[in-house]
């Protein structure tokens, strides 16, 4: 009997993990037709899920390598563009500042760029996006609740000591492209 049930839980292990790897194929067959530049230095984690069953994202987290984070809205057509631009929650017109964006139209291109990173977040079918300046120059994707694949383009572009050590002994799926395995935090 007890033979049988370690058989059993052999099967379901391989399956998951089964599963888990055709995720993250899925996942790079996506992510490879996009251009992921505009995901630089931001994270994007999800607050409850929408009706289909997708994850709802509120806001964008912009990071910086010096200097605190700033907070860009994912827009709703019930919140007019002064409360957006006068809210204290977020740093509309400070980003747009520090991207160079035309000030007078800091509310439209601020929103186009939320839409554009709200679309592609959506099209790749993640939880969540992150990206840390201070910690190197590369994003971390999770793909499902115990796989992140990582995109980086140069790993001497990694200043912490944790991660340098990641991209030393681990070998790359495809090029700039990583994965671990990581149990998502609550």
């Amino acid at each position: 009997m007890m033979r049988r049930e370690l058989i059993l839980v052999l099967l379901f292990v391989v399956g998951c993990s089964s599963s888990s790897t055709n995720e993250l194929k899925d996942f790079y067959e996506r992510a490879k037709s996009r251009d992921l530049t505009i995901l630089s230095d931001l994270t994007l984690k999800p607050r409850g899920v929408n009706e289909d069953g997708s994850y709802k994202i509120h806001k964008m987290q912009y990071n910086r390598k010096k200097g605190e984070p700033l907070t860009i809205p994912v827009f709703d057509e019930e919140t007019s563009k002064e409360e957006w631009l006068d809210s204290t929650v977020f740093d509309i017109r400070e980003f747009a500042t520090l991207k160079g964006m035309n000030e007078e139209s800091a509310y439209l291109e601020v929103k186009a760029f939320s839409d554009s990173v709200l679309s592609l977040y959506n099209y790749l079918k993640v939880i969540s996006i992150e990206s840390y300046p201070h910690l190197g120059d590369f994003n971390v994707f999770q793909v499902n609740s115990t796989v992140q694949a990582i995109y980086i383009e140069d790993t001497s572009k990694v200043y912490n000591s944790s991660w340098k050590t990641f991209f030393k002994g681990a070998k790359p799926d495809a090029k700039y492209w990583y994965h671990r395995n990581k149990e998502m935090k609550n």
